[in-house]
């Protein structure tokens, strides 16, 4: 039995279908996932997002030790700011993608994935040890997260904590909610507009409800079902399908969050370096299909030679795209866009052509 998180309740009451995910009982739908998809791209959807994680680090080295775990420039961002950035190995391979909320040089709060929540943590922690002035806490288990996406959840959730200043994409404040500190940040996995919601479990439900009542017919509760085919129309990247230990974020099309930093070194940082100037053999590539049917993570790619060139890693049918869309791994010399091949799933073949990423953006 997965662990319940605050919303489990609410879940039921809306007689939400709830699988187990990493561990977590979560909704994958509640009626529909086109429907709930395509609500977010109009309109708004709420998500119960309580699985992720977050990792507080504060301390006098804070900025540094974060300069030396992961990949972006943390000194370039302002206070108050938030960004996208990744923890490597030595080889390049990722730890995890994460988000992190830059307070201060002094301290930083880190949303990690929730399938590498003690990964993360037990990596973080053995690597602090070099920095004997901060401070690493595991927030997990003490905190509820909701995600408010879409182009009207900035109207709606004004409305909600009766605050028209809320922060700008990328950015994050923090307010009160029911006597709670609330902790607001304008990013998101769905590529519309939106919020990630950080509070107490117990509070969230009660976010989540005046959230729901205040938005009426203008929003809808989503599953995690609409949460995939939004991140992979928007082209985000899923930890465990297109990202992982085996790959780099050069190798992924993300070396835009993978910086020099100056004489600064950090883990993974000559791999990286050398795959960013002096290229790679594989790439991920964004593909729609030419012909019926969804490819299926794992599924082998060929040439029109017959060569097996690569493997998908997402796939789905884009409900508001209306085609059939994914990604890939492949070998760099068909990775132009135009490149077409055949996706092996089973006993069918499935024609696909290379595309420019994203497959979608507002």
């Amino acid at each position: 039995m997965g662990i319940k998180t605050p919303l489990y309740e609410e879940h039921v009451k809306l007689k939400a279908k709830l699988v187990d995910f990493h561990g977590f009982i979560l909704p994958v739908l509640y009626k529909s996932i086109k429907e709930e998809h395509n609500y977010v791209r109009t309109k708004s959807g709420i998500f119960d997002i309580s699985h992720m994680g977050q990792i507080l680090v504060e301390g006098a080295d804070a900025l540094n030790f974060i300069q030396y775990i992961s990949t972006n420039n943390a000194e370039t961002f302002k206070d108050g700011q938030a960004f996208y950035t990744l923890l490597c190995k030595d080889n390049g391979g990722i730890i995890d993608d994460l988000i992190v909320l830059k307070y201060s040089n002094t301290k930083f709060f880190l949303v990690v994935n929730a399938s590498n929540i003690k990964k993360d943590y037990r990596w973080i922690t053995e690597h602090s040890a070099k920095y004997p002035s901060i401070e690493v806490t595991n927030l997990s288990d003490k905190l509820g997260m909701l995600a408010f996406q879409g182009p009207l959840s900035a109207i709606v959730l004004s409305t909600v904590l009766a605050d028209k200043n809320l922060p700008e994409h990328f950015y994050f404040s923090e307010t009160v909610f029911n006597n709670e500190t609330l902790i607001i940040s304008r990013t998101g996995y769905t590529g519309e507009d939106g919020f990630e919601l950080i509070l107490s479990g117990e509070t969230s439900v009660a976010l989540w409800r005046k959230i729901v009542e205040t938005a009426g017919n203008n929003t809808l509760p989503c599953g995690l079902g609409a949460r995939d085919t939004l991140r992979t129309e928007a082209s985000y990247m899923l930890y465990g399908n297109d990202i992982d230990e085996d790959h780099t974020p050069i190798q992924a099309g993300i070396g835009w969050a993978v910086k020099k930093k100056g004489n600064i070194g950090y883990i993974g940082k000559d791999v990286l370096m050398d795959q960013k100037y002096n290229g790679v053999q594989i790439k991920l590539i964004g593909f729609k299909t030419l012909k019926p049917g969804i490819p299926r993570q794992g599924n082998i790619i060929i040439s029109k030679e017959g060569k097996r060139i690569g493997y998908v890693t997402s796939a789905t049918y884009g409900p508001y795209l209306k085609k059939t869309i994914g990604m890939a791994y492949v070998d760099i010399n068909f990775s132009k866009i135009g490149t077409c091949f055949t996706v092996k799933n089973n006993n069918r073949e499935i024609e696909a052509e290379v595309v420019k990423l994203p497959f979608y953006k507002r």
